[in-house]
């Protein structure tokens, strides 16, 4: 996106946590500006040191966040799920336009009843990456009055379509090119439904008894439990020769 953005005259520079070695560089190969910080979150812990170092660097983050806005001379500045606050205060602080984007919905009701009004306080436009992300967070249509946005996340159609030559991942995982072979693009997390794909893949097989099915994405050490499961309920519904994973690409 950020690419395309510069087509029309429009420069991005993202900021990520410090410590993301793969986005980094995929942010140099595309020669996109970023910024690494030492960024924190909430994090679902009951480690007090955990909670003590969010506090400890709230404030810091959003001061050096206003600095980067006052040294670009940022016309917008977007901030990216429920939770991130920082870049949100930065702008408000700032008088800069804010966009805030809303990508999940594992966020539990305690949470958003406390963040919530944030979004709709603040937010100029509202950005949901479905439109049952909209429903989850707004359910009665208030909030967004207007502001609220369906924005889907971008695929680049010159890496990504029928013409691209699959023939590389058949052979790698040993899949024939008579079998139908479906795929899918996710980080294996909770939210992603994943487990619905491989529910489905029995239901499928029935109908082509040939299909294959891959799995697409990276492995998130922070949510083990779910993508065990899903590799145990694969091996349940007997289709290990038929259902792969095959990690970020």
């Amino acid at each position: 996106m950020a690419a395309s953005l510069r087509q029309r005259g429009l420069e991005t520079i993202i900021v990520i946590p410090r410590g993301d070695a793969a986005f980094a560089t995929l942010l140099r190969e595309a020669q996109v500006a970023f910024q690494e910080l030492d960024l924190v979150r909430l994090r679902k812990s009951r480690d007090p040191v955990v909670h003590a170092r969010f506090v400890a660097r709230f404030w810091p983050n959003v001061r050096v966040l206003r600095g980067l806005i006052r040294e670009h001379d940022a016309k917008i500045v977007h901030t990216n799920g429920l939770m991130n606050l920082q870049a949100a205060i930065a702008a408000r602080l700032e008088h800069v336009p804010l966009v805030w984007h809303l990508n999940d919905m594992e966020s539990p009701r305690l949470l958003r009843t406390v963040f919530l009004p944030f979004v709709r306080r603040w937010a100029d436009r509202i950005a949901v990456g479905a439109r049952a992300i909209g429903r989850f967070y707004f359910p009665d249509t208030s909030g967004g009055e207007g502001r609220l946005h369906l924005v889907y996340p971008p695929v680049d159609p010159e890496k990504f379509n029928p013409g691209v030559d699959g023939s590389k991942v058949r052979a790698e995982f040993g899949i024939p090119d008579a079998c139908p072979l479906i795929g899918t693009v996710a980080n294996l997390g909770p939210g992603k439904g994943l487990e619905y794909l491989i529910e489905a893949a029995p239901r499928i097989k029935e109908r082509f008894p040939t299909a294959k099915f891959i799995l697409v994405g990276q492995w998130l050490e922070n949510r083990r439990p779910y993508w065990l499961s899903l590799m145990r309920r694969r091996e349940e519904l007997g289709l290990a020769r038929d259902v792969f994973f095959a990690g970020q690409r």
